[in-house]
């Protein structure tokens, strides 16, 4: 019987085009909205205080060049302040913290260093967030430029 076949494509063809066209119908408000989209480019407002911001970063046995790099950066980007939490057994890397950053006259940016006894990115975290002081903390890892 041929009008069975054509029942069959049907059956299978129609649902699927009905698929593809709710797909690409939602394909073309995205691109349509993205076409309309324009950036925001007025001056910040006279007399309106910028943000401060707040670098937490956990450091566990980090390559010392690595992490210059990661906080002039941060540095660069004008952060209130970076709180560096430092496992205490990485003795070394906290003396160095310590005589580079934190005892830092020149740096216009705060350096806090924090050590710590427990183990894990998750409690350094929680440490760094509860002493930060910006009114946004960025989590970022310590090796991120």
């Amino acid at each position: 019987m041929p009008g069975s076949d054509l029942f069959h494509l049907l059956v299978f063809y129609v649902p699927l085009g009905l698929i593809g066209l709710w797909r690409w119908s939602f394909w073309l408000v995205r691109r349509i909205g993205a076409a309309a989209y324009r950036p925001d480019v007025r001056p910040w407002p006279e007399g309106e205080k910028f943000l401060k911001v707040s670098v937490v970063t956990p450091v566990y046995n980090e390559d010392p060049e690595l992490f210059d790099q990661a906080v002039r950066s941060w540095q660069r980007n004008g952060v209130h302040e970076i709180v560096a939490v430092i496992d205490k057994s990485n003795v070394k890397h906290i003396m160095r913290c310590q005589r580079q950053y934190v005892d830092d006259p020149a740096s216009t940016t705060r350096f806090r260093l924090i050590v710590t006894p427990k183990p894990g990115k998750r409690a350094a975290l929680c440490d760094g967030i509860e002493l930060a002081t910006g009114d946004l903390i960025a989590l970022v890892d310590s090796d991120t430029v």
